[in-house]
């Protein structure tokens, strides 16, 4: 028994049973309306009131469920085989199938009958046996050849068997699907239903019992994703049509009957606002019922509201505000012990800001290890409310909330790094400028800064002179790296820089002209940065400069390039310090493939190879 915090008491704790037979994504409720509710009625949606312990039948008894009852199950099947066989054999008489007599008359006038003909009966048994016999020769002549064909197309399809493995045994290709599947390790059907949303998940659950019973693992639900579809029901429009809405029942059953489960709580940018009014509606409505809190393994909420919509007049940029912030407010206030925090893209008002932080450091003061706040103004707007978390050690902001008063906080804190990311919705701002950057380098050495940008995003890297920047990370398809990006980095965080990394792969192709690539860029960065141990470089650049590269970065850790951006080219002229033998070293290596990456690994001293696109796409980098 739970009780709220006004006092009314919530019944028996709900059991996992029919949650998968109502948690399905396609239930068009066409004409139910009890399920929106209210704002009045937020508490009644989590009374703990199984859907499968309906009230008493006729006789008084609680109505049993027929999915756990394997009795009942039973005696129907058998009921359902009976019923099926007595109706539908083809060795049922006429007469009797006609009958409109019971049983027991039928039987006491049938008996005179028989006496009747008794003669008749004798003299065709004997045609009939014969004629029987005679069939029976047939079928069993025709089954032979029937058997002669199969063998003959089994052995010409011998060559072409499939052979499975499942541990030690080898399992023809029919074997596998009929046991190696009830097989599978548990761990294993559990990462395979990770990867699908509810809908499917509900579906792979029909198909036996394990799986049925894996579908409620807390593996499977430790994140929770809300996407466009996700707990949404058909409902007709007058004037729009059919429209998909968030269906209260379908979210309240799902936090009941998984949610203690959740460990991460993400909400994608979704266009319908009333979807996204309602899940945070319902969901603030559970989190504030129970006086203890329901999610107790819940420490990651990631939140982004969708900013762009689409319309007839092209794409229009707004910003959140309105029921939907009072909401998001009010969630973080309910929210406890949280560790990962991400609010983004919300573009408020200068005068929206201010309490956005204070709900949520009502009960997270302490516990917060990251926070992510991305273009939460419109405007330039300091934020000084993100050093009143005492335990924070990471945190991402856009440039328009820094100032020298931020970066003079954060220098007295226990921050480790500091990630300043620029994006498409990022306003132009001016960067701090060097004194404060240098007071928190003598504040706080051991600091680190990133540089990202990120998204489809044309605009220049925003630079922060002079701040202790340990690396500068591309998540955008656009930017390449200009010789004029180069000379101010070797001069900005020369001497600190650790990480270069080019993620996803560009929109444009490089161009084959040596002047007009990053070869020099990068080989200047190599040189020129002594602490660089991470590169990734998705441009064009030649196989020469693969070896210069591998040759000058002796403290690489981290090598990665494109095999689809490697060109069969040798365009650098030669140096003072090169002997002859080594610019025709160069040369030799530098027009064949297979020698560039057979000499790579042996000058960094570890294996390598270069990443094709498919797998290319995937890096993301991850510092800890």
């Amino acid at each position: 028994m739970a009780r709220n915090r006004t006092g009314i008491f919530s019944g028996p704790a709900c059991s996992l049973r029919g949650f998968r037979r109502d948690y399905t994504e396609d239930d068009d409720d066409v004409g139910d309306d009890n399920d929106n509710g209210g704002p009045e009625a937020a508490a009644a949606f989590f009374e703990a009131c199984p859907p499968d312990a309906v009230g008493p039948g006729e006789d008084g008894d609680p109505r049993r469920d027929v999915d756990s009852d394997e009795e009942t199950y039973s005696k129907g099947r058998k009921r359902r085989f009976h019923s099926n066989s007595s109706s539908q054999s083809p060795y049922r008489s006429h007469k009797s199938s006609l009958s409109p007599k019971g049983s027991a008359s039928y039987c006491q006038s049938s008996g005179d009958e028989d006496s009747e003909g008794k003669e008749e009966d004798e003299d065709s048994r004997d045609h009939n046996h014969d004629k029987d016999s005679r069939d029976h020769n047939d079928r069993k002549h025709h089954n032979d050849d029937i058997d002669t064909k199969s063998r003959s197309s089994t052995s010409t399809a011998s060559s072409s068997k499939t052979v499975c493995m499942l541990g030690s045994r080898e399992l023809d290709e029919e074997e596998f699907y009929e046991d190696g599947w009830k097989e599978l390790p548990v761990i294993l059907l559990e990462d395979i239903l990770v990867l699908l949303n509810p809908k499917q998940r509900h579906y792979a659950s029909q198909v036996c019992r394990p799986w049925y019973e894996i579908f409620y693992s807390p593996r499977v639900w430790e994140t929770f994703v809300l996407l466009e579809r996700t707990l949404t029901r058909r409902r007709f429009n007058l004037y729009k049509g059919y429209q998909r809405e968030l269906c209260p029942r379908k979210t309240q059953l799902c936090f009941m009957r998984v949610g203690c489960f959740f460990k991460r709580i993400v909400v994608t940018p979704i266009s319908d606002y009333y979807n996204l009014y309602e899940f945070l509606r319902v969901l603030a409505a559970y989190l504030e019922y129970y006086s203890d809190f329901p999610m107790p393994l819940l420490h990651t909420f990631r939140f982004t509201f969708a900013c762009e919509s689409r319309g007839v007049n092209g794409v229009a940029v707004i910003g959140t505000g309105g029921n939907i912030l009072d909401k998001v407010k009010y969630l973080l206030g309910t929210m406890q012990q949280m560790r990962h925090l991400a609010v983004n893209q919300l573009l408020l008002d200068v005068e929206e800001v201010p309490g956005l932080l204070a709900a949520a450091a009502r009960h997270c003061t302490e516990s917060l290890l990251s926070l992510e706040l991305l273009n939460c103004s419109k405007i330039p707007l300091p934020i000084c409310e993100v050093t009143q978390f005492v335990q924070l050690v990471k945190l991402k902001l856009s440039p328009q909330h820094l100032s020298e008063e931020v970066i003079l906080l954060l220098g007295g804190t226990q921050l480790r790094q500091l990630h300043i990311v620029q994006d498409a919705y990022t306003c132009p701002c001016d960067p701090v400028p060097g004194e404060a950057w240098k007071l928190f380098k003598e504040m706080a050495p051991h600091k680190r800064v990133f540089l990202e940008i990120e998204g489809l995003t044309k605009t220049p890297l925003m630079l922060q002179p002079h701040a202790p920047v340990r690396g500068v990370i591309f998540r955008t398809p656009y930017h390449r790296l200009q010789p004029e990006l180069t000379t101010w980095l070797v001069e900005y965080y020369g001497k600190y820089l650790e990480y270069v990394v080019q993620e996803a792969l560009p929109r444009n192709h490089g161009s084959r002209k040596f002047h007009e690539r990053a070869d020099a860029s990068f080989l200047r960065l190599v040189r020129e940065c002594p602490k660089l141990h991470t590169l990734v470089i998705r441009e064009r650049i030649s196989l020469a400069t693969l070896l210069l590269l591998a040759k000058e970065g002796k403290k690489l850790r981290w090598f990665i390039v494109r095999k689809n951006a490697l060109i069969k080219k040798c365009e650098w002229p030669r140096a003072k310090n090169w002997t002859p033998d080594f610019h025709r070293w160069l040369r030799t290596h530098g027009r064949n493939y297979d020698l560039a990456f057979d000499q790579v690994p042996r000058i960094l001293g570890y294996k390598w190879k270069p990443y094709v696109d498919r797998t290319f796409k995937h890096v993301r980098l991850h510092i800890e």
